[in-house]
């Protein structure tokens, strides 16, 4: 969008909010400080090597074979370039290759989605893949190198810390909390807040969920909606809906005030 002209049609904000999917508790707004998300590359691998008939593989460059042995050794680059204390993802989502039982193929691609923090890893990586993907071609005795095309790059996802320090308070000072009643009960739909400090006499203690989410780490922090106590009925989707759509709001105020 900024490539489009983007901030000639609107202001430049001050501060931009994104968000994103993660594999938290439901109903979990998290923020979290510093690297957030990891930076993503797509990346395909093609391998060249020469058709024929599969009754007569002696006279091809099974490009299938190669694929394999590239994915076998591709997975080394984590276990065995990568140090412990470094942090690399490398997964091979898809491999293409051929149209029919009795006929070997001329080329067979690869398609790796790889994720990293640090640039210098990512850069071996990438080294890496090139080399084994070109070294496996080489050992079929193909005509053509493997080409390695890395066609799309997403940066790391990196949080300013103030404004994420910021963003986390005023989502602890305005967190809803919801107290659910037995069905039918007015109080379904009824709606507390908590704020960051709880007493005996506080909604926390009155069946309502702590004011902050961490992980085991201990870095991600946010806030969660109360699990209905045992023999209360579940509000209906409406009812859910109309609380997500409060929930945002008080969020949206969050943000306003922060910028």
């Amino acid at each position: 969008m900024a490539e489009d002209s983007l901030f000639d049609r609107i202001p430049r904000p001050a501060v931009v909010l994104g968000q994103h999917v993660s594999p938290l508790p439901a109903g979990v707004l998290a923020v979290q400080p510093g690297l957030a998300f990891a930076a993503a590359d797509g990346i395909r691998i093609t391998l060249h090597g020469r058709g024929g008939h599969g009754s007569r593989p002696e006279t091809t460059v099974d490009p299938i074979v190669m694929a394999a042995a590239t994915v076998l050794r591709l997975q080394t680059i984590v276990s065995r370039e990568i140090a412990a204390t470094e942090s690399l993802v490398l997964t091979i989502g898809s491999l293409h290759a051929g149209t029919k039982n009795n006929i070997i193929p001329d080329t067979a691609e690869l398609l790796i989605s790889m994720r990293s923090f640090d640039t210098d890893v990512r850069d071996r990586a990438i080294t890496a893949i090139r080399r084994i993907a070109v070294g496996k071609s080489n050992a079929a005795g193909a005509s053509h190198e493997a080409t390695v095309d890395v066609y799309e790059s997403f940066p790391a996802g990196e949080s300013h810390s103030i404004l994420v320090g910021n963003l986390h308070k005023r989502m602890i000072e305005d967190t809803i909390y919801q107290r659910t009643g037995p069905a039918g009960d007015s109080a379904c739909s009824e709606l507390a807040r908590c704020n960051a400090s709880t007493t005996a006499e506080s909604p926390c203690e009155q069946g309502l969920s702590a004011p902050l989410f961490r992980d085991h780490h201990g870095q991600i922090a946010g806030v969660r909606p109360a699990p209905a106590p045992r023999g209360v009925a579940v509000r209906h989707s409406h009812r859910r809906q109309r609380a997500d759509r409060l929930l945002r709001s008080r969020i949206d105020k969050a943000c306003r005030r922060v910028a």
